[in-house]
């Protein structure tokens, strides 16, 4: 696969998501490249502690992060920071993670100390696994101007209205990859309210990158009650 490339201006944080262009047709996203999609921004070492910790498993339904990035404290002193989410059908896990940062010169820094990584588990009752769906965006249905695509920032709006619907108030990330031969584009949501988790995960395929619009959405969807939360906190090198 090529380069592969998420929305420009930055995934957003560990939030809500935006306002649905239903009664306008589906949005468009516009994308930039970058060097890692998904969970995969997230450090290595940090990842690895996850895993050994059984944090998380080897496969996610659903997950996504936001490049580590420096800040600036009122004292002066820097910090590294970011956020990921992970889930599949038995667990949820949402964290921060930092550690403090040495500036060398200008826009030039150093690590000063270790990943202290915080954040919570939820425990989820999946039996059943997740309901597994084909979609297709049907023009003709859309009202206020059948066939438009507007711009638009929130991977939601790229998806058939009823399928978003449930995740509407959650955070959500997309991404795409192709080569000369294949192109797919992938969104994940993730909502949580009263006691239960929402996941999904949806994808489509084509022949190329320009086909992509015409192509089914296939996703998989898990709406499970939670069992138990746990704290998560350690720090790693």
């Amino acid at each position: 696969m090529g380069k592969p490339i998420v929305p420009s201006g930055g995934r957003p944080p560990v939030s809500g998501s935006g306002r649905s262009l239903d009664r306008r047709g589906p949005g468009q996203l516009s994308y930039e490249e970058a060097d890692d999609i998904g969970f995969d921004v997230v450090p290595m070492q940090i990842r690895k502690a996850l895993r050994s910790r059984s944090l998380i498993g080897s496969q996610a339904l659903a997950a996504d992060g936001r490049d580590p990035i420096v800040k600036r404290r009122a004292d002066g002193t820097c910090y590294q920071t970011g956020d990921a989410w992970w889930g599949d059908e038995t667990r949820l896990l949402v964290i921060d993670y930092r550690r403090d940062m040495e500036q060398m010169g200008e826009r030039q820094f150093r690590p000063a100390g270790a990943w202290r990584v915080e954040g919570q588990l939820s425990r989820l009752s999946g039996a059943g696994g997740p309901e597994q769906s084909t979609w297709r965006y049907d023009a003709a249905a859309a009202t206020g101007g059948a066939g438009r695509t507007p711009k638009t920032h929130d991977p939601l709006d790229i998806l058939p209205p009823d399928l978003a619907r449930p995740v509407r108030d959650g955070v959500a990330a997309a991404w795409k990859t192709w080569n000369s031969k294949s192109a797919d584009e992938t969104v994940v949501a993730m909502y949580c309210a009263n006691e239960r988790v929402l996941l999904l995960r949806c994808v489509r395929e084509a022949s190329s990158r320009q086909a992509l619009a015409l192509a089914d959405w296939h996703a998989e969807t898990l709406n499970v009650p939670v069992t138990e939360r746990e704290i998560v906190r350690f720090v790693c090198q």
